[in-house]
């Protein structure tokens, strides 16, 4: 369940975030820059095929972490990501949503 907006985490807390895959675009690093933009490089450790969306394993730079990302398939098909390539994730501010833990 989402979290109301006027909840306030309390500061130096761990949060679960959520973002819609039609809202995780891989993107070149030169991409526009907006406020509120957050661009994570890092390295494909994994791809599984979904259909209308497709799951990366990612492994942001500088961490020892693998993250999923939800990609839609039409950011997908335009990168094509495979196992090692390096890749820029572009993730828009407005775009995340709280989860309760």
């Amino acid at each position: 369940a989402a979290i109301s907006p006027h909840q306030s985490p309390a500061a130096g807390t761990g949060r679960t975030i959520g973002i819609r895959p039609e809202n995780a675009v891989i993107s070149k690093p030169e991409a526009a820059v907006h406020w509120g933009d957050n661009f994570l490089d890092g390295t494909v450790e994994g791809v599984f095929m979904k259909g209308a969306s497709h799951t990366v394993l990612f492994r942001p730079a500088g961490s020892s972490r693998v993250i999923e990302v939800e990609v839609a398939d039409c950011s997908f098909k335009k990168f094509n990501p495979v196992k090692g390539m390096k890749i820029t994730i572009l993730l828009r501010a407005e775009h995340f949503f709280l989860l309760e833990d």
